[in-house]
């Protein structure tokens, strides 16, 4: 159910985007978000965003993988690896799919140099710390942390003015959908 919904609005995204349909809405609610703009805010999104980044990711999964490993948890494991990996490949293709410009930056940051739909920010911190909620407890409340730092990043990366809003919310369901899609949760132990 959630694959569907979130392809869905995928779908319905990429299409407004890819006709012009976005335009008036995407401005809006840049302009409102950047009104809210102050230093400590400015520093708190950039921190959101480096918490977001393919890099800091994929180092702190490490000890996390090693855990896995180490408890015999290899599904899990595999899954902690492989489901980003194969999202950023996705992410990628989806990219070079749309190639939709990158707006202006606010904060006299440097333009990323990739594509701007979907958000990679958004759609790889949606897949990364929801799977490693999933393969690390079977608490709720990680869970809700992951969804709430996800949504953190991707507030940050329209904040910051490198992303539309629409990117950022084709970023979440892509990443929801493949999350969906590829992910089943392995029985827990207690270590």
């Amino acid at each position: 159910m959630i694959a569907a919904v979130s392809l869905l609005l995928f779908v319905y995204l990429a299409h407004v985007v890819s006709t012009g349909a976005a335009t008036t809405f995407d401005s809006a609610i840049r302009d409102t978000i950047h009104s809210w703009s102050f230093p400590a805010l400015t520093t708190f999104m950039k921190i959101a965003t480096f918490l977001g980044s393919d890099g800091f990711m994929a180092v702190l999964a490490i000890p996390f993988l090693w855990h896995l490993i180490r408890t015999k948890r290899r599904t899990s494991a595999i899954q902690l690896a492989a489901i980003p990996l194969t999202a950023d490949l996705l992410e990628q293709l989806l990219k070079h799919a749309y190639h939709r410009p990158r707006p202006v930056p606010f904060f006299n940051l440097p333009t990323p140099d990739s594509y701007s739909f979907p958000s990679g920010h958004a759609m790889m911190s949606t897949v990364f710390y929801l799977i490693l909620a999933i393969t690390m407890t079977t608490k709720s409340s990680a869970r809700v942390a992951a969804i709430a730092l996800a949504a953190c990043i991707g507030l940050s990366r329209i904040y910051l003015g490198v992303h539309y809003p629409t990117d950022v919310l084709a970023g979440f369901a892509a990443g929801a959908f493949w999350l969906s899609a590829t992910s089943r949760q392995p029985p827990h132990r207690q270590p």
